[in-house]
């Protein structure tokens, strides 16, 4: 049966067993992905390295997985199970990097993605589209191999978006947060 019924029947006190639903997971279909991307990745007068990217993708026949309550086992089983809404996502990238004078590399990108399972979440209550990743990212480095001879470094610093994490196991939120990592070598 459905979790959302199960959790309506013990609400209702056990008492009306009309409200449970059995859970009806279909057979298994091929998830298919239909994706345009569009993107240039070039040497900038040989000191300069550019990528930009975008993309537009449409999943159909998601795979993902449903839970179901099995009243003769007692538990709660995680199965796998198509979502039939389609489902969006799109996403852009740029990144740049500097090959300076006297050996020092720069480096910045930014990561944007998103998606869009408003109408499946609204027809399938239990599906979590668990994509799980912040709609901002952005890293930036700055390193010099042989700083002097036999001594190298490097620093990076990357900041994430917060964002909702989704699973089987757990839903939760996972906070912005920066890490800044430095190396010597």
């Amino acid at each position: 049966m459905t979790i959302p019924s199960y959790q309506a029947f013990v609400a209702g006190g056990g008492m009306d067993p009309s409200v449970l639903v059995p859970a009806s997971i279909e057979t298994l279909r091929q998830e298919q992905i239909s994706t345009i991307e569009l993107g240039y990745k070039g040497l900038l007068e040989d000191q300069f390295y550019l990528d930009l990217n975008v993309y537009f993708s449409t999943y159909e026949d998601l795979v993902t997985r449903r839970n179901a309550l099995s009243p003769v086992a007692g538990r709660v089983f995680s199965l796998y199970a198509n979502v039939p809404e389609r489902i969006s996502s799109t996403g852009a990238g740029v990144a740049i990097e500097w090959s300076a004078p006297l050996g020092y590399r720069l480096k910045a990108s930014y990561m944007y993605a998103e998606y869009n399972a408003e109408e499946a979440i609204r027809q399938n209550p239990e599906f979590l589209p668990s994509f799980n990743l912040p709609q901002h990212r952005f890293h930036a480095m700055i390193a010099n191999r042989n700083m002097v001879e036999n001594f190298g470094f490097q620093i990076d610093y990357r900041w994430s978006d917060a964002y909702e994490w989704q699973s089987p196991f757990g839903v939760g939120d996972i906070d912005s947060f920066q890490v800044i990592a430095a190396a010597i070598h």
